[in-house]
């Protein structure tokens, strides 16, 4: 957890830890400010509506997905930016039959 804190920068004033199975040498925390086409991930809310990041945003994390193994847990700081970016991926497909996600 103090890892977590100084990589964040903050301290948190309330602390819940529990043993896991993963262990720490399983874990990698990454902040991503560029995705695969360059675009720069800045998602503060004047930018809310720029396309061209949220989809470089999804190639990114397919990306990250097809070479990290078991899996990754990803962060959005809200829901709400959360569903704008599935709702821009699922409306951009390659194909008619084949959805960004």
């Amino acid at each position: 957890m103090d890892d977590f804190e100084q990589q964040l920068k903050t301290k948190f004033k309330i602390k819940f830890e529990n043993q896991h199975i993963v262990t720490n040498k399983q874990i990698m925390c990454s902040v991503i400010n560029k995705g695969c086409e360059n675009n720069e991930l800045n998602f503060m809310f004047i930018n809310r509506d720029n396309k061209d990041m949220k989809i470089d945003c999804g190639l990114s994390i397919l990306q990250l997905v097809k070479v990290v193994k078991g899996g990754v847990l990803i962060f959005f700081p809200s829901y709400s930016l959360m569903e704008s970016l599935i709702t821009c991926w699922m409306t951009n497909t390659k194909s008619s039959k084949e959805p960004f996600l």
